[in-house]
């Protein structure tokens, strides 16, 4: 109905008049105006009822005055049951008081049937008429739809003028951001966003939303509580007729549950889902920082691993169950032996390994094997039972058994399947002669330890001479160790023991204290030096 003005329109008419004539009449002053029409005439209260309830007819016509119907009765019927149609008086009859009340009752115009030249433009007018209303109706449905879904959905959904002032807020928005609808006047956009997101709408989303008209990422928005909720955010720039953007548009999506998958998968890809530990993966890439580190500082780093002695005759006989819960636990306790910046972390069913990351000599590493064993020598009560555990424990070490991490790992899993092999309970090195000089080290520290309060050690002297005169002028101490078992132990072997376990400190005191106490022997003796 939008193309009124042209001619040979064809529409629907309902002609309530008594004079078959004067519908001719009215027929033809439509056409004269290029209004085509199917038409029907009815002349009562039923025909009229019974007309309506059919197709419903684009305008009534009517008399004003009929024998048996009142026109006024007709325009309550037609209001009645299609309140929409436009409805016009067409007598000769009406006067002008009648024809006011008739338009205060619904009517959409009067024509007097001596002026029949302005009936085409009257219905011409009151079909536009129609038609807008009409339109306007179904804009207005259309909208009140669009509302119900906006205020239905999950999704936060705002409007903003271009200034950031907030026009509209759906209700998801409201509840998660605990504001009431009234309050929402004269509140700005960025008060519902942290202000990194405000940063980011304002650097990024703002500009590609005016140049492209739609800007799309990953924000964040406001819970009532302070509490940043990611979202992944599109924002939409709506332009007037002249180019100029009326509103933004914002639909934001609550991205937490995709955000915590990210972050399981990104966990379980570093770390053990049973244990907590680190996995096989992070632990490589800690040993490979190790690994440049002792590059860059000129000393080493290891892998130490520990296979579960009979851990699957454990899991046959109590169930897997009690055989999960004995890994965790053990994986807690190998935690807590570590020294700082070491790592421990569990790299098969029943393997664990450790990354010793700053070490000066392979003694270094017995010692860490040590406090391992010490982690697991009290018995783990699950279930109602004491389960005692060891492990075969086998290293390597960097850069003698290997020079990346693959390589250290498979040789440090080598040295344990060779203990594990020749009963378990043990530990070696994968070089074995490694294995036996850490040991002969540790031993001969132990046994340095205990060399003063055992009387071990003695001071040789060595006289200096001046050669031209031939006199003692002094005399040079030299510490020596006599083991009991070993004989006398070369001095460059056990002087940086001593150093490296702080045992220097007690062994010069000693030596200072001896030299002192013989000089006097000497000097007493008459004999100055």
């Amino acid at each position: 109905m939008s193309n009124l003005t042209e001619v040979n329109m064809l529409f629907n008419m309902l002609f309530v008049e008594d004079s078959p004539d004067d519908v001719e009449l009215a027929l033809r002053s439509l056409k004269s105006d290029g209004i085509q029409a199917h038409w029907h005439r009815v002349d009562s209260e039923r025909e009229m009822r019974r007309s309506l309830g059919g197709v419903k007819p684009d305008a009534i016509l009517s008399d004003f005055s009929m024998p048996g119907f009142d026109g006024l009765h007709a325009l309550r019927i037609a209001r009645e049951l299609t309140p929409d149609v436009p409805f016009i008086f067409v007598s000769g009859t009406i006067g002008e008081e009648r024809a006011i009340e008739a338009i205060r009752a619904g009517a959409t115009d009067y024509v007097l049937k001596n002026n029949m030249r302005r009936l085409g433009t009257a219905v011409k007018r009151a079909l536009a008429d129609a038609a807008d209303r009409e339109r306007t109706r179904r804009i207005e449905e259309e909208r009140g739809r669009l509302v119900e879904i906006l205020e239905a959905t999950s999704d936060y959904v705002a409007m903003a003028s271009p200034d950031g002032e907030v026009l509209y807020l759906n209700a998801a928005w409201r509840n998660l951001a605990g504001v009431a609808e009234p309050s929402l006047a004269g509140r700005r956009i960025a008060s519902l966003h942290p202000a990194a997101t405000v940063e980011l709408l304002r650097a990024e989303a703002l500009p590609a939303s005016a140049r492209a008209g739609l800007w799309q990422g990953e924000a964040a928005v406001l819970g009532a509580d302070g509490t940043a909720v990611p979202v992944s955010q599109v924002m939409i720039a709506h332009r007037g007729a002249d180019g100029e953007i009326r509103f933004r548009s914002t639909i934001a999506r609550d991205i937490r549950e995709r955000k915590a998958y990210e972050a399981r998968l990104q966990y379980l890809a570093n770390y053990d889902s049973l244990t907590a530990l680190p996995n096989r993966s992070l632990l490589g890439d800690r040993t490979s920082q190790a690994i440049a580190h002792a590059k860059r500082t000129g000393r080493s780093c290891a892998l130490v691993v520990g296979s579960v002695d009979r851990l699957k005759l454990l899991t046959d006989s109590y169930g897997h169950a009690t055989g999960d819960a004995l890994l965790k636990a053990i994986g807690e306790r190998l935690a807590k032996s570590l020294r700082g910046g070491d790592t421990v972390a569990r790299v098969g069913a029943d393997d664990f390994a450790l990354l010793a990351a700053d070490v000066a000599r392979p003694d270094d590493v017995l010692r860490i094997t040590r406090a391992m064993r010490r982690a697991l020598a009290a018995p783990f009560a699950l279930d109602g039972r004491e389960i005692h555990v060891t492990l075969s424990m086998g290293a390597s070490m960097y850069p003698r058994d290997g020079e990346d991490f693959d390589v250290l790992l498979r040789n440090a899993d080598a040295a344990a399947n060779r203990v594990k092999e020749a009963g378990g309970n043990a530990f070696q090195f994968y070089a074995a002669d490694m294995t036996r000089q850490a040991l002969d080290r540790v031993e001969l520290e132990n046994a340095l330890r205990s060399a003063l309060a055992q009387k071990q050690l003695e001071l040789h002297y060595q006289p200096q001479v001046d050669l031209a005169s031939g006199a003692i002028i002094g005399v040079e101490a030299l510490m020596r160790w006599k083991h009991p078992t070993r004989g006398f132990v070369s001095p460059a072997l056990f002087i940086p023991i001593a150093e490296e376990s702080e045992l220097i400190q007690e062994l010069g005191y000693w030596a200072l204290m001896e030299a002192v106490q013989r000089t006097a022997q000497w000097h007493a003796a008459g004999a100055w030096v």
